[in-house]
């Protein structure tokens, strides 16, 4: 576990998000139809997250349409200064979130 940067401002959350599976680019494979995707992100607040979320599912050929959960969580990575996403997990599912 990585130990929270007390020098920046960033948050960390995990954002759960259901929806549906497109044409998912080359890094990312899940067959078409009904999916949760999950991400780690630094943010400055819980909207950020999920707005960085929704953005980034977006380029990937997610598209979000079900509930979206958003956690504060333990970061695996640094901070880094910046808002991103890492550890993108894209699930075949026929549950609802």
């Amino acid at each position: 576990m990585i130990s929270k940067d007390t020098n920046t401002e960033l948050e960390h959350y995990t954002v759960l998000a259901g929806g549906t599976v497109g044409e998912l680019t080359d890094r990312f494979s899940c067959k078409p139809g009904k999916a949760v995707m999950a991400i780690k992100v630094w943010s400055y607040s819980l909207d950020e997250a999920g707005e960085m979320a929704k953005s980034i599912s977006n380029q990937i050929g997610f598209k979000v349409q079900g509930k979206v959960e958003i956690y504060k969580t333990d970061p695996k990575e640094e901070a880094g200064g910046n808002p991103h996403g890492y550890d993108i997990y894209v699930h075949a599912s026929s549950l609802r979130i």
